[in-house]
């Protein structure tokens, strides 16, 4: 029999590769990170392979991207304004919506970054590439089925009456953070799901529990009011993140008398600059949930081929 066909220096040149079980350890990340962007094209790719095979990139395979949050947030609505009796109308929906469709942006590129490495099992056999790519593709994928909603959002600016002023920016830095922490989970659950392939069962719920305990349904003035809750409330990375998103983009609500939620007449929309300290603490979080998430993947990665 010939011998076996020693492994190429570089993990990512063509010829025959041999995967054997070995200890968890960093590559040198350098010529790693260069060879990731070197190939960005290739992810870029294999997202919209993906899109087109799940009709995303069809008009109504992205209207049902508008339409699913869209009648998850007039659930929201009836339940806690309407029959609550606040009735603080376009302003709460506006709210609601720009919440939702940003949660939806973490939850779907995290559980579809789950999913993508054992989906693309046959990729990892054949090709030799920085496996990374993969959990960025889903981030990407995500990031592509948001862009429609945002005709949404802006349509619901406007209608709520929120004044439209420069804070307004702040949604793009505001936006990359949470693109960058989307990417840390991504990453991290994609080498989870490797070891653990029930994960993908037990991420929905998990995410729905996220939902509930984020500003998404309760403003950040109400979680404000409660001084227990907001001590948790920073325990959640999403509190800074989401908070920041809603309260530059939906403003906050004044009334004629009391204070909101109690009142039941609004008086006007108040614009909210952007929280320096939400901003500081969801960078904070940003980096530190994508470095973990990222270095655990890259650390595991070259032990795929084997437990798939």
């Amino acid at each position: 029999m010939p011998p076996p066909a020693r492994r190429a220096e570089n993990d990512f040149s063509p010829g025959v590769h041999v995967y054997e079980p070995h200890r968890a350890g960093l590559p040198k990340l350098k010529p790693y990170f260069r060879e990731l962007w070197a190939r960005r094209h290739f992810a870029i790719t294999l997202a919209h392979t993906d899109m087109r095979a799940a009709h995303t990139a069809t008009f109504f395979g992205q209207m049902w991207l508008i339409i699913n949050p869209l009648l998850l947030a007039l659930v929201y609505l009836l339940l806690v304004d309407v029959i609550s009796g606040r009735q603080q109308g376009l302003w709460y929906f506006s709210h609601l919506l720009s919440g939702l469709f940003i949660f939806y942006f973490v939850s779907g590129g995290m559980i579809q970054g789950s999913n993508i490495v054992v989906q693309e099992g046959g990729l990892i056999m054949n090709q030799a590439f920085p496996r990374l790519l993969l959990p960025l593709t889903s981030v990407y994928i995500a990031v592509r089925r948001f862009l429609p909603t945002l005709s949404i959002l802006i349509v619901m600016h406007f209608l709520s009456d929120t004044p439209t002023t420069l804070d307004l920016v702040w949604l793009i830095p505001i936006f990359a953070e949470i693109v960058l922490f989307t990417a840390g989970l991504a990453s991290f659950f994609a080498a989870v799901q490797v070891y653990f392939r029930d994960m993908s069962q037990f991420l929905p719920y998990f995410t729905r529990i996220w939902l509930y305990v984020s500003p998404v349904i309760f403003t950040v003035g109400q979680i404000k009011g409660k001084p227990k809750l907001e001590q948790l409330e920073w325990l959640n990375p999403l509190m800074p993140l989401l908070g920041n998103w809603t309260q530059v983009f939906a403003g906050e609500p004044v009334c004629k008398v009391g204070k909101p939620p109690s009142c039941k007449t609004l008086d006007h929309i108040a614009t909210v600059g952007v929280n320096y300290n939400y901003l500081a603490a969801g960078f904070a979080w940003a980096v530190v949930v994508f470095t973990i998430g990222a270095l655990y993947y890259i650390s595991r990665e070259r032990e795929f081929a084997v437990r798939l």
